[in-house]
């Protein structure tokens, strides 16, 4: 398990830098993750068909997609970053570095890749969790200037 991960994905200082029980907590997350078995090989085909089969009824269902699913999460986010209380920001700030390095350590395993699930959205996935990680950040960043 690689849980430098997350020192490679983040910066050591500035307004990007993790803060003092983030990296620990999101490291913890990965460790979850592998002692749930969520990266046995035999696994990840597993996971990757309910993936793919959530994508293709959310699909079919109303057209939505994991770019869409971002695009309204960006939205929603934009719309009430200026205002939404500190707490809040952090949470989302926290939710895209998981969602962002959740995206890498599936990249990285081949057998999340054998079916229809596609590499591609997971990729957009984490550039946009990283950039929405940036912009909360630097908002959280605005606020405790002033």
């Amino acid at each position: 398990m690689r849980t430098q991960i997350v020192e490679e994905m983040f910066p050591a200082s500035g307004p990007l830098a993790l803060v003092e029980g983030e990296r620990e907590y999101l490291q913890y997350q990965m460790l979850e993750r592998y002692n749930q078995g969520f990266y046995e090989p035999a696994v990840q085909p597993l996971i990757a068909r309910d993936m793919q089969s959530v994508f293709a009824s959310a699909l079919e269902e109303d057209g939505t997609t994991m770019a869409s699913l971002n695009a309204d999460f960006r939205r929603e986010v934009e719309r009430v970053l200026t205002t939404a209380p500190e707490g809040i920001l952090w949470n989302i700030r926290y939710i895209a570095a998981n969602s962002a390095v959740m995206s890498d350590e599936m990249l990285q395993e081949e057998g999340f890749w054998a079916g229809d699930i596609s590499r591609e959205d997971f990729e957009e996935n984490k550039r946009f969790m990283l950039a929405l990680y940036e912009t909360v950040s630097l908002e959280i960043e605005r606020r405790q200037g002033q």
